[in-house]
């Protein structure tokens, strides 16, 4: 009693190391949540258009287009995985010495020379574009222009990363600002890969329909035959061999035998047999086939508790906000994806 009344307090009143780490949380995990919700907003955009009917129902193409453009996508993809990994690990080489300054030049040269790139393909109202003047020359500058984009993103997100890490200590209190604009970087550079790939994969789809749209058009009927039987036996192939590597790697069987060549063999005779029953002339619904896969993988998601994602995400990249985020963005992309695509639905036709 004598002690407790004898003693005085000294100094203002400071929080503790553990509360302010507890702040430090709450204010990542917000942030990551408000980060994940803008991305599952804007990714729900154009998941919508596949979920909407009126759009869908008129989407027919025939089993050539179908088939070149079935090979297309998983090609496209790995090329745009591929290409970039390998800007990531040139970037990663450039970066060892001097992160903040290098990255900073490079942002701004690679801004400057890509919107050179573009400013010369799409130039002000009334002047001449230079898309229709020399084809190889518009191809070779697209691509130019596309691969300087990717290498300038990968500038931006490190000299994010970078930045937000340097500026954590001098804001003090506010140093959660510094922390988010450290994470915006990071995701950004986790996100690059999964845009290169669905940019690979649409443009070579796209080439493969036109590619099939050009067979069917132009070649006598008994090549357009073989045409699908080969196409369709390949566009058979890919699905299997897609399907059977999902499977090695929910179940991690490392057989190829079983995932990888009995697939693709099944797969390919399918291919072959939908080639002989299916004419040529006979036009695919693609757009309800996809617009049914849309719907029923949006239903599936959007069944599944919140809650049950964070914890299978937490058994895939460990415990932490990032978990709940990549939940919490799923959740978004499922629930907004359905709400937008019934607006469209819900749109009256021209007439």
């Amino acid at each position: 009693m004598i002690r407790a009344l004898a003693r005085r307090n000294i100094g203002n009143p400071e929080f503790s190391d553990v509360a302010k780490s507890t702040w430090d949380k709450i204010v990542e995990t917000v942030f990551l949540a408000l980060l994940a919700t803008t991305f599952g907003t804007l990714l729900a955009i154009p998941v919508s258009f596949f979920a909407a009917r009126n759009l869908m129902s008129s989407q027919k193409s025939s089993l050539t287009n179908v088939a070149f453009s079935t090979i297309g996508w998983p090609l496209g993809i790995i090329i745009g995985i591929q290409t970039a990994l390998t800007f990531k690990s040139f970037v990663a080489r450039i970066l060892v010495e001097d992160v903040l300054i290098r990255s900073s030049i490079g942002s701004v040269l690679g801004i400057g020379l890509t919107w050179t790139i573009i400013h010369w393909l799409f130039p002000k109202k009334g002047s001449h574009s230079n898309l229709n003047t020399y084809k190889p020359v518009q191809v070779i500058t697209i691509i130019l222009s596309v691969l300087m984009s990717i290498l300038t993103i990968y500038m931006i997100a490190n000299l994010a990363f970078v930045l937000g890490q340097a500026l954590i200590e001098p804001l003090g209190p506010v140093g959660f600002i510094g922390n988010f604009i450290s994470q915006l970087g990071d995701v950004l550079i986790m996100v690059i890969p999964v845009a290169t790939a669905l940019l690979g994969g649409g443009t070579l789809g796209i080439a493969g329909n036109k590619l099939g749209q050009y067979v069917s058009d132009h070649m006598s009927q008994h090549l357009i035959q073989i045409t699908n039987i080969c196409a369709a036996a390949l566009a058979g192939a890919v699905i299997g061999a897609i399907l059977g590597n999902t499977v090695d790697w929910f179940y991690q069987l490392d057989n190829p035998q079983q995932t990888l060549y009995w697939p693709m063999s099944i797969g390919a005779i399918l291919g072959v047999i939908a080639s002989l029953r299916i004419s040529h002339r006979h036009t695919i619904p693609i757009g309800y086939v996809t617009y049914y896969v849309t719907r029923t993988i949006l239903n599936a998601t959007r069944s599944i508790e919140p809650l049950v994602m964070v914890i299978v995400f937490v058994v895939w990249v460990g415990i932490g906000p990032f978990a709940g985020s990549l939940a919490l963005a799923l959740h978004t992309v499922a629930a907004l994806a359905k709400l937008y695509s019934e607006q469209v639905e819900s749109i009256p036709p021209a007439h």
